[in-house]
């Protein structure tokens, strides 16, 4: 799309948000003129701790006094404005149908009043949570305070001394269980002179279950244990007593082995039957019952961890479940244990019913492609799956991509690009090595993955990208939030093709820009950790953070110097069939955090580094491997690929912009993000950084990387943006601008006195607005 297309939609969006900001801030303090003349707004409650010395879980009794706060204050936009409140007061609380109905019950939130609130039995609450934090004597009162239409709660809590744990006493070894649970007290989570807490004693209880359960107590559960506080020892400090209720049942005290072990992999859940006719299969202590030999035995052996004989492990149940369900081979899964007839020692057959998915699938979808390039349009894709291609659980794709993507922001014209792409990948579940680079207790499928990949990019006028690539790795679990990935053998081959005569000047005048471009081999190893706790949401905060290390031409580099005489020069490089190589190295992470402030507000920061550093066999990073700056997902300010390197400044007229790339890469970025109403969501931001070469460049100066210079070479840009958040699918409207440009001389980088939004030429130079699909990170 042209951006003097564009242009009016920034007025619009302006324009927009301008009245929707100016309309909240002009009404949104005077929404109290609705109520009722005897009503009042109950604004929140504020939570005052007095005690005579230090509160050492302070921030752990606060929390949980705050949980058991009610109601909550109307929300705020900005922590100012009751936005939804003014849509429900200007909707009438009479409307039911129609556009008020609408705005009412979709964008409003009725007035919370202070009648609502039942600050005594909050005070009831906040005593009984104290009690559990160990603070018996404490006292809570609270005071409201009424102004002329609004009004809130000051809860006023006195903790007191608390109380500390002055001995722990585990049953008397009576019986096998009693014993077991004994045995556990040197790994205690309670501590002799620690504050008494409700919540360690909870965790006590479910520490000792779950070792119980990895010993054969396999009716056992926690409620069959309690712990019984005496306070009237005096001192502030209790003694606990672990105890086995009396009336827990006879199976719980007994420790059960496994008997026969049967498998079915053709379960039928709805019908709960097995598939029938089913062959029977007994290998290595399981029976294995299934129609037509659908899977082969072995891959059942590799992940069911119990065996005859043991005694029931829970830790090898879960384990044996995950394993089974991460083959991607079957849509349910459970272990149903039932107790033998053995009266010498109790026992548990263990019944593993697995439900299988389709085998074979094919696919064809259309869908929207945005990319960190600016670049956007619709795309068509079309694969074959095979989820058990050798009866090993093997995971076969072979995917055919196409897209026309064009841009739709950030200055550029003229800018189209199509690319279609096959891809084909083998999943073995298993690691195909001779070094062992997993554990056994990882709960995911470890796998061995190959890779043929072919791919054609054609920037309409300007470049064709022919590519190669094929890969063997592996990919791997090694904790809950943490993945890896390993490709110890590596090869992509791209040939580009210049159509344009302005790029064919460009390239003329830069070499190190042309010998990237050369078609060339790229041989080598790479590695990626990923940690990504954002599935968590028992956590209140999330972060996220990506590692890669690419190395290349090394190995095939020493080789040919060991039977070469002479080194490779610029000029005259090794070659690969008659084909130069690249060989470099090259390391970056992105890091990001994300900090909850509200329900449904949250900060989230990002930071990214990366470098690359060409060497032997090439002197400059493949293009492939260069970083770039600006755009939709970078500094959004500015436009795709138009930042840097270093202070170079950007091209003087607005036709096709070459892209800008670098060895090194440097970005931060800081994004708040709010709700409006409903999916309609909002963000500020502000985002700095750059790129820079690590080798001069005689044809363009300031472009290399200077420790003592690089901060004030770095650009940033803010803005505002909009997000229609279905969750399912995001759609990002960004507006951004400038506040310091690198590329101007020292001392005159900072632009701010500069803005000037009434200027249209001003707006024209200097607004840079950005469509894309998903979050930017």
């Amino acid at each position: 799309m042209n951006i003097v297309m564009l242009y009016p939609m920034y007025k619009l969006y302006i324009y927009c948000v301008s009245i929707i900001i100016l309309a909240i801030s002009i009404t949104g303090c005077s929404t109290t003129r609705y109520l009722a003349e005897d009503e009042k707004l109950y604004t929140g409650a504020d939570i005052k701790l007095e005690s005579e010395e230090k509160i050492e879980n302070r921030r752990a009794v606060e929390r949980e006094l705050e949980e058991v706060v009610r109601p909550r204050p109307n929300d705020k936009l900005f922590g100012l404005f009751r936005h939804r409140l003014w849509f429900y007061s200007v909707a009438g609380e009479e409307a039911d149908r129609g556009l008020r109905g609408w705005i009412k019950n979709r964008l409003g939130q009725p007035p919370v009043l202070v009648e609502h609130a039942n600050p005594e039995n909050t005070s009831i609450l906040m005593s009984n949570r104290l009690q559990n934090l160990g603070y018996f004597n404490a006292k809570v009162a609270y005071e409201i305070s009424e102004r002329k239409r609004t009004a809130n709660i000051l809860y006023t809590v006195q903790p007191h001394h608390p109380y500390r744990i002055n001995d722990i006493h585990f049953p008397e070894p009576d019986m096998e269980l009693t014993e077991e649970i004994r045995n556990t007290k040197d790994e205690t989570l309670l501590r002799e002179g620690e504050i008494f807490n409700l919540s360690d004693l909870r965790a006590e209880r479910e520490r000792i279950d779950a070792v119980l359960k990895n010993r054969g107590f396999f009716y056992f559960n926690v409620d069959f244990m309690r712990f019984r506080a005496d306070s009237t020892i005096g001192n502030n400090q209790v003694d606990l007593f672990l105890t086995v209720r009396e009336d827990a049942p006879r199976a719980a005290q007994y420790r059960y082995r496994i008997g026969n072990i049967y498998l079915y992999p053709d379960y039928i859940l709805d019908r709960d039957v097995i598939s029938l006719p089913s062959d029977t299969i007994y290998t290595d202590g399981m029976y294995i019952i299934q129609h037509e030999n659908r899977f082969r035995p072995e891959i059942f052996d590799r992940y069911v961890f119990f065996n005859t004989g043991d005694y029931y492990n829970r830790q090898d149940h879960l384990l044996t479940i995950n394993r089974l369900m991460g083959l991607g081979m079957f849509k349910f899964g459970n272990v149903r244990f039932r107790e033998t007839d053995n009266v010498e020692q109790p026992s548990l057959d263990a019944h593993i019913y697995l439900t299988p998915v389709t085998e074979r699938s094919l696919r064809a979808e259309f869908r929207a492609v945005s990319k960190s390039n600016d670049l956007a349009g619709p795309g068509l894709s079309m694969g074959y799956r095979n989820r058990n291609l050798f009866r090993g659980a093997e995971l076969f794709t072979a995917d055919i991509n196409t897209s026309f993507e064009t841009q739709l922001g950030g200055g550029q014209r003229g800018l189209a690009l199509y690319q279609i792409g096959v891809e084909t990948e083998l999943q073995i579940p298993r690691i195909i090595s001779p070094i062992p680079i997993f554990t056994r207790e990882s709960l995911f499928v470890p796998r061995t993955r190959i890779r043929f990949g072919y791919d054609i990019l054609h920037r309409v006028d300007w470049l064709r990208i022919n590519s190669f690539s094929t890969r063997f790795g592996y990919v791997w679990m090694s904790g809950r939030y943490v993945r890896q990935e390993l490709n110890p053998i590596g090869l992509n081959y791209f040939r580009s093709t210049v159509i344009s005569s302005e790029l064919e000047d460009d390239l003329t005048e830069n070499p190190a820009r042309r010998r990237s471009l050369e078609s060339q081999f790229i041989i080598g190893t790479t590695y990626s950790l990923f940690f990504n706790n954002q599935t968590d949401a028992q956590r209140r905060n999330h972060v996220y953070f990506n590692f890669n290390v690419d190395l290349a031409g090394n190995t095939i580099n020493l080789l040919q110097s060991l039977f070469r005489s002479g080194a490779a020069t610029e000029d005259e490089p090794f070659t690969m069939f008659g084909i130069p190589y690249s060989q470099y190295a090259r390391a970056d992470f992105d890091l990001r955090y994300y900090l909850r402030t509200g329900e449904k507000s949250q900060i989230v920061t990002r930071l990214i580094a990366g470098v690359g550093v060409p060497y032997g066999n090439s002197t400059s990073m493949p293009y492939v491997k260069q970083y770039f700056s600006g755009g939709s997902n970078s500094i959004r300010a500015f436009p795709a690929r138009s930042l840097g390197p270093g202070i170079l400044p950007p091209p003087e007229d607005d036709g096709f912009i070459t892209d800008r790339t670098g060895d090194i890469r440097l970005e931060a970025n800081l994004e708040y993000r709010f709700p409006f109403v409903s999916i309609l969501k909002g963000a500020l931001f502000i985002d700095a950084g750059n790129i820079w070469m690590v080798r001069q460049d005689e044809t363009r100066e300031g472009v290399v990387f200077d420790f003592n210079a690089f901060a004030g070479e770095l650009a940033v840009g803010t803005g505002f943006g909009l997000r229609l958040d279905a969750s399912f699918f995001v759609i990002r409207f960004d507006i951004a601008f400038p506040l310091r440009k690198p590329y101007l001389p020292r001392g005159e980088r900072w632009v701010t006195d500069e803005i000037d939004f009434g200027n249209s030429q001003w707006r024209r130079d200097n607004l840079a607005f950005n469509i894309a699909i998903g979050y930017p990170f």
